[in-house]
């Protein structure tokens, strides 16, 4: 189907969101060393869902993915052993990087950054 102004996949665009749409690799540097993932995020509008890859404890679901202009955020919920804990990030989008910070649950705050594949 032809036509203008619309994003890919029959999404509509929404004017001052940050396309996020792709297939990322990240790098989060965590209190145990760098970690890097591969997230893959399909967006609708100003939200998002999607796939997280190489974590530890194996593939995430996003959940609660929202893109704010050039802000996004979404949650990961994991579980370690007999631990369940939400990692909850937060990234600014410039062009095809992003740069933000991860909440860990009870291991704090660590900074990512993340580079859109071509």
């Amino acid at each position: 189907r032809g036509g203008r102004g619309g994003a890919p996949g029959g999404a509509p665009a929404v004017l001052g969101a940050a396309q996020i749409a792709g297939t990322w690799r990240m790098t989060i540097d965590s209190p145990q060393g760098a970690q890097s993932v591969s997230a893959t995020f399909t967006q609708n509008g100003t939200s998002f869902s999607g796939k997280v890859t190489g974590l530890p404890t194996g593939d995430a679901e996003i959940s609660n993915g929202r893109v704010d202009g050039n802000k996004a955020s979404w949650s990961l919920a994991l579980s370690f052993g007999a631990q369940s804990f939400n990692l909850d990030f937060n990234g600014d989008i410039t062009g095809n990087r992003m740069t933000g910070s991860v909440a860990l649950g009870p291991m704090g705050n660590a900074p990512f950054t993340g580079e859109k594949a071509p």
